[in-house]
């Protein structure tokens, strides 16, 4: 009985433990931050329009990144080519990455919704004050330069109508034209 035990204990140990990843291979948290940064790389350089342009851009992200982590593209290579083959160990890099990226993603879109509400606030505040201007000194209005169409309408009881053209003037303009 105490054999069979020892045996079974045994075997637990001998295939129940993942074999450790070498040490010449890139180790599976810093080939998740790698993979993460390439992925960064590779959604901004396809937006890239120019292919040769792409590819250059490309080259010079990796290079920066391998730098970052102490590696080099043969290691990267090696490493994925390890990985490509222990899909389980890929996978949980990739969950981890998933993540990652995840909450990346949120905090970009906080960081737009935050500013695009600040800018409506801003705005908000300018309209605000050009009506307030507006509606107390008319004669102000006409200083006012609008950057956006949006910012600024006139009213129609605001502005004076241009005077009227004399007739005798029309007919000479008319006359021109027609000379021309």
């Amino acid at each position: 009985m105490k054999k069979i035990l020892l045996a079974g204990i045994a075997s637990l140990f001998l295939f129940g433990c993942k074999p450790p990843v070498p040490k010449d291979i890139i180790q599976p948290d810093d080939m998740g931050k790698i993979l993460y940064d390439i992925h960064i790389a590779d959604g901004y350089v396809n937006t890239i329009p120019l292919p040769d342009s792409a590819k250059k851009v490309a080259s010079s992200f990796y290079k920066g990144i391998y730098k970052k982590y102490g590696t080099d593209s043969a290691a990267y290579t090696k490493s994925m080519n390890f990985y490509y083959t222990h899909p389980d160990l890929m996978s949980s890099i990739y969950e981890k990455i998933k993540v990652d990226l995840t909450a990346a993603k949120k905090k970009v879109d906080k960081v737009v919704a935050d500013s695009v509400a600040a800018a409506q606030k801003k705005l908000q505040k300018k309209l605000d004050t050009a009506k307030k201007t507006a509606v107390l000194d008319p004669k102000l209005i006409k200083n006012v330069k609008a950057k956006d169409s949006l910012l600024v309408k006139k009213d129609s009881a605001l502005v004076k109508p241009k005077k009227k053209i004399r007739k005798k003037k029309l007919r000479k303009v008319q006359i021109q034209t027609t000379q021309k």
